[in-house]
């Protein structure tokens, strides 16, 4: 995901973007926010119109997202697999 992203993530704030692609399929699956049809004008009204109107909750999907790309859980993550690799190669 992106920095703009995560950053949006961290402070449990609503994200737009365009469903297409990855991007788009990340904020839906993980309920961060809402999506439109890229290229469609009218659809993208629609969406920034409802994320100024309704007050965006995170469930608990989004929050369970929140935390696995939470900063300290990148850094267990990150050693747990250097020192899996460490001990490989030890063996």
């Amino acid at each position: 995901a992106s920095g703009p992203l995560a950053d949006g993530v961290y402070y449990k704030k609503c994200i737009v973007g365009s469903r297409h692609g990855s991007l788009g399929q990340l904020i839906e699956e993980n309920h961060l926010g809402y999506v439109f049809e890229t290229g469609n004008s009218d659809d993208l009204s629609t969406v920034l119109s409802r994320a100024i109107e309704d007050k965006y909750e995170y469930d608990s999907v989004a929050l369970k997202y929140k935390d696995a790309v939470d900063v300290n859980e990148f850094k267990r993550k990150y050693l747990e697999l250097y020192m899996g690799i460490v001990n490989d190669k030890r063996k």
